[in-house]
C-alpha cells in the first residue's frame, strides 16, 4: 500500500484516523467533569465515536480488500460462521485477538467459546443495558442494503450518494446479539424501531453512513427516509429536515 504520508499528506482515511482518536480521548475526560444531564449527553456521543470506528474499519477493510465485506462467511454447505464484525477486528487495533479465532468453524463453536464471551468495548453502546459481549451495532444487509448477504460488495454497487447510505445502525435493546453472531438489521429490523422499542437513548439511534460519518436519527424518523437510507441505489431525495 502506497504510503502517503511521505508526500507530506494525509489520506482522508489518515485524518479519520486521528480525529477519532482525538475523539475517543474527549469522550473519556468530560464525563468526569460535568453533570448526570450532561454526562447522559456524552454517553450518546461515546456511542457515536464507537459507530465512527466500526464504519473507520469498515472503510479500511474496503481500501485493502476492493469490497465490502460480506454480512457473514459461510461454510462449504453455506451455514453461516462468522460476522464482519470478526472480520474487521484488525482495523479495531484487536489484530492478537483475531488470531485467535478459528475461522474455519462456527462463531459459536466449542473453541471459540472464550472469544465470544470476551467484551469488546468499541461494539458495546455505553447506554446499553445489554451484557458485556452482546451489541446491539448492526449492519444493513439485504439484496439492495450496504451489505450483501453471503457475498462481499464493490462500492460500484452502491449507486446512492455515501452520505445516504447506511452502513451500521443502533437496533433496539431486545434485538441486541453476541458480537461474533452472524445476526444483522434488515428492512424489517430498522422500520420496527419507534417509540416503543426499548433502546438506548431515549430518542433515538445512532448511525454511521457510508462517508465515515455519524448521526443521530430521531425515533419518528419518516419510514420513506428510512428505506432511501438502506437503499444502495433508489436515487431517493432526502430531507435534511428529517435528521438531528
Amino acid at each position: 500500500m502506497k504510503d502517503v504520508r511521505r508526500s507530506g499528506y494525509l489520506s482522508p482515511i489518515e485524518i479519520l484516523v486521528v480525529l477519532v482518536g482525538v475523539g475517543a480521548l474527549f469522550f473519556i475526560l468530560v464525563p468526569l467533569l460535568y453533570p448526570t444531564n450532561v454526562r447522559v449527553h456524552t454517553t450518546r456521543a461515546q456511542c457515536a465515536n464507537n459507530l465512527r470506528c466500526v464504519g473507520l474499519a469498515l472503510l479500511m477493510y474496503e481500501k485493502d480488500y476492493g469490497v465490502f465485506p460480506a454480512a457473514c462467511t459461510v461454510d462449504a454447505e453455506g451455514r453461516p460462521l462468522h460476522s464482519w464484525r470478526t472480520l474487521i477486528l484488525p482495523y479495531l487495533d484487536e489484530k492478537e485477538l483475531y488470531s485467535m479465532i478459528d475461522l474455519s468453524r462456527p462463531w459459536n463453536d466449542p473453541v471459540n467459546a472464550r472469544i465470544l464471551n470476551l467484551p469488546i468495548s468499541v461494539y458495546h453502546c455505553p447506554d446499553s443495558k445489554s451484557p458485556r459481549n452482546m451489541t446491539t451495532y448492526q449492519a444493513l444487509v439485504g439484496p439492495s442494503a450496504c451489505l450483501a448477504p453471503r457475498r462481499p460488495r464493490r462500492r460500484e454497487e452502491i449507486l446512492d450518494g455515501p452520505s445516504n447510505t447506511l452502513m451500521v445502525i443502533e437496533a433496539g435493546e431486545d434485538q441486541a446479539v453476541p458480537w461474533m453472531a452472524p445476526y444483522d438489521a434488515n428492512e424489517q429490523v430498522v422500520l420496527s424501531f419507534g417509540p416503543q422499542t426499548k433502546r438506548a437513548h431515549s430518542t433515538g439511534r445512532n448511525a454511521v453512513f457510508l462517508d465515515g460519518s455519524t448521526r443521530f436519527l430521531n425515533v419518528d424518523l419518516r419510514p420513506d427516509t428510512l428505506r432511501a437510507f438502506i437503499s444502495i441505489d433508489g436515487n431517493e431525495k432526502l430531507d435534511e429536515m428529517d435528521l438531528e
